[in-house]
């Protein structure tokens, strides 16, 4: 037997490079979406997809004679990512306070210098932090399956006060 069929997301867009896994048969999508297994014996199956950005819904197939052939995968939800780290001065100090920004997704350090960023997608991002009188160098970071989830950043150091030696106070 055969079962084909193509995964999409929620809008109707084919999904590229998915990894369908239906027994111990694997076929990855095309540049289209589509799928094919064959050479399939007759029974009972789940059919699992799996992809770094997208969540799949298990399927419970039975293959055999009057039973369908085309089977249309779509993606439940886009896959989120957290990202968590600790930030520290030079000397190892913790930083409370410090702004953390990826992709406009922000938050706060806690009292010990702690942050946590959620629903992030998989993709490639720049993460950026600020607090006054610091200096951070912004990092391009990779969120997704089999990446670091914990980014620790250290502070570059103070910022230089400006001062003018010919200024004399009156």
């Amino acid at each position: 037997y055969t079962i084909e069929g193509h995964v999409t997301d929620k809008k109707g867009d084919p999904l590229e490079s998915v990894l369908i896994e239906m027994g111990e048969h694997t076929a990855v999508t095309d540049g289209n979406g589509y799928y094919q297994f064959t050479d399939l014996k007759a029974g009972n199956y789940t059919l699992q997809a799996s992809h770094e950005k997208y969540e799949f819904s298990p399927l419970n197939l039975t293959i055999g004679k009057n039973q369908p052939s085309v089977i249309n995968i779509v993606s439940d939800s886009l896959v989120k990512y957290t990202i968590t780290g600790h930030v520290t001065d030079q000397n190892g100090q913790a930083l409370k306070g410090v702004l953390i920004n990826v992709a406009g997704h922000t938050t706060v350090t806690d009292d010990n210098g702690y942050y946590q960023l959620t629903d992030l997608v998989a993709g490639s991002y720049t993460l950026t932090a600020s607090l006054a009188k610091h200096n951070f160098t912004p990092r391009k970071i990779v969120v997704g399956l089999n990446q670091p989830n914990v980014i620790d950043l250290v502070s570059d150091g103070l910022t230089a006060c400006l001062s003018n030696p010919n200024s004399q106070s009156r």
